[in-house]
């Protein structure tokens, strides 16, 4: 696997040229999802939010409480650049050791179930991102 800062560097190349594929992207995601009909007080939890690019996009649409998480501290810095919201450095499948439960209307885990690479990680994420969402709360996950 690529280090960090070569995989920062080709999701800044990929993303920040704002070309059309990229704007598309984002725009069919907020569709599909359901989130770009969401009320803009909404608070959002972004899982593996690398640089903050979806981040960004979620507050270009109004969305006022954006947050991310990320393992990486160098990804998470750039995030917190794109963002007014909190980005922690942390373990996605250890959600409840540093968000309260009931926190979130939507948590968003995008291009990120990926690198859980055993059943343990997978159930620890999935049930924290359970206690991370208020009661009625939408998980959404794109590849």
């Amino acid at each position: 696997m690529a280090d960090t800062q070569e995989i920062s560097e080709n999701l800044e190349q990929l993303f920040s040229s704002g070309n059309f594929l990229t704007r598309l992207n984002f725009r069919f995601f907020s569709y599909l999802s359901g989130l770009g009909s969401m009320p803009k007080s909404t608070r959002v939890l972004d899982c593996g939010c690398a640089t903050g690019f979806l981040l960004q996009y979620i507050t270009s649409l109004g969305f006022t409480q954006a947050d991310g998480i990320d393992s990486s501290a160098p990804m998470a810095k750039a995030a917190e650049a794109r963002t007014s919201g909190t980005v922690f450095v942390n373990d996605i499948a250890k959600i409840p050791d540093y968000i309260p439960a009931n926190s979130y209307d939507v948590v968003i885990a995008s291009g990120v179930i990926h690198h859980l690479t055993t059943q343990e990680e997978w159930k620890k994420f999935f049930s924290g991102c359970r206690h991370a969402l208020k009661t009625g709360g939408t998980f959404i996950s794109r590849p």
